[in-house]
């Protein structure tokens, strides 16, 4: 019977003792919050950002750190944003326009 006794506290013990490891884990940054990062860059700063997409700042940043996942629309504004300047990037000056109609 205490051998009984002794492995059920053991089993609870372990239940409520909390477990560390995955908050102490590497955390790899995911595509949205790479993206979202790559863009507040091209645009200059997360405030920026924030205003081109018209959303919280704090709401970026939690999006930036991969705590939560942005929305899709928004997600797509960013990859817009990346791809654009990665094109205009590569074009030689000389043919380089702006956008029409840009935000």
């Amino acid at each position: 019977m205490a051998a009984l006794m002794l492995r059920s506290i053991d089993t609870l013990l372990d239940w409520v003792q909390p477990d560390f490891s995955a908050a102490t884990a590497v955390i790899v940054p995911s595509v949205h919050a790479k993206t979202l990062q790559r863009a507040a860059e091209i645009v200059g700063g997360e405030q920026q950002l924030a205003l081109r997409l018209k959303v919280t700042p704090s709401h970026l940043a939690l999006w930036i750190q991969g705590i939560e996942q942005p929305p899709g629309d928004i997600f797509l504004q960013a990859v817009d944003l990346v791809v654009d300047n990665d094109v205009l990037s590569k074009l030689p000056a000389s043919s380089r326009q702006p956008a029409e109609g840009g935000d």
